[in-house]
């Protein structure tokens, strides 16, 4: 009996060959459609943030003995991320890493941001509103990708691309929210990629879309951080030199801000594994150091300092002292970020 063997039907695939890829125009369409809603809600979510944020200011420059309700205040955000179930050490470096590992981002977050970044400022923190921006928009960006169901344009079969959707949508809502708050939609979308470690390349279309949306929409109100512009030097040798003393020396101390923050969080955690201590204990500490010292200007989120040293340069430590109130800040975490 003589026996005779099968060719391979077409478009079978053997064990461990991937099956080739399909473009699928209607995930064009819908992610085109989510990067336009995601740049709409982002821009105003920004713009919300910005007012939120400037209202809870000017009050505390009213009544500045807000600042001894700074330990209350972290309590309340404690318990109201307890009360929605978010982790309470869910910090701004843990949603970047989360984002990266493409992990699921709870809808809850955006309000909890929102609520905690306001309450910090409102009794005097020093804290920024950056990193609330950051946490809400990645929030806001997963949220509003569901209805979309969303997959990677050039679609395979069997396989799973939850994770690589996960991080692109959150990137997605940080770089419109980014765009929205600095008016720098073109900076805003390198800032995410660097973030996510150049992973999302084949989805810079849809968060340039997206970025531009979010920029047209704080330019038009004119809501977000203002930074005065300053004249450019011509170019020269020496001007070159600066600008490389100048990128060095601000890498070193963004460096050690961040390697201050996470040291204080490591200590702390070690000495006594208690959140509530840690936001009575730094409340007060920051509260009795403004007080005493009377670092009334540091408190908030430095906007203001941010331009007089722009206008009028000087050679002050007043950097030193804004850095400490907010390493003790987000160290100690004084206020969820």
């Amino acid at each position: 009996m003589s026996t005779t063997t099968q060719a391979p039907q077409a478009g079978s695939t053997r064990q461990g060959v991937e099956p080739p890829a399909r473009f699928d125009w209607m995930q064009v369409v819908r992610h085109t459609l989510f990067a336009c809603l995601c740049g709409v809600v982002c821009g105003f979510a920004s713009i919300v943030l910005c007012l939120f944020v400037g209202a809870a200011r000017h009050l505390f420059e009213r009544a500045p003995w807000l600042i001894w309700l700074l330990p209350v205040m972290g309590v309340v955000q404690l318990l109201m991320y307890r009360w929605w179930k978010l982790p309470l050490n869910l910090t701004t470096d843990a949603i970047i890493e989360k984002m990266r590992a493409g992990d699921h981002l709870s809808a809850l977050l955006a309000p909890g941001i929102l609520f905690s970044t306001g309450m910090t400022i409102l009794a005097g923190g020093s804290v920024g509103k950056e990193a609330g921006a950051l946490q809400i928009v990645a929030s806001l960006g997963t949220t509003i990708a569901k209805p979309f169901r969303l997959h990677n344009i050039l679609r395979r079969e069997n396989h799973d691309d939850t994770y690589e959707i996960n991080r692109y949508i959150a990137s997605n809502g940080m770089a419109a929210a980014f765009s929205a708050l600095f008016f720098a939609p073109l900076g805003s979308c390198m800032l995410v990629l660097e973030l996510m470690r150049f992973t999302q390349l084949q989805y810079v279309t849809s968060i340039l879309i997206a970025c531009f949306i979010a920029f047209l929409i704080s330019d038009h109100f004119g809501i977000g951080e203002v930074i005065n512009a300053v004249p450019v030097p011509s170019t020269s040798w020496r001007i070159i030199g600066v600008c490389i003393v100048i990128g060095i020396a601000a890498a070193v101390a963004g460096s050690a801000f961040a390697i201050a923050i996470r040291l204080l969080q490591a200590l702390t955690m070690r000495i006594r594994r208690n959140y509530y201590v840690w936001v009575i204990v730094s409340g007060l500490m920051l509260a009795a150091l403004v007080t005493v010292f009377g670092w009334w200007r540091f408190t908030g989120s430095g906007g203001e300092m941010l331009n007089d040293v722009l206008n009028m340069p000087d050679l002050s430590a007043d950097f030193a002292i804004k850095m400490l109130l907010t390493v003790l800040c987000l160290g100690m975490e004084c206020g969820i970020f």
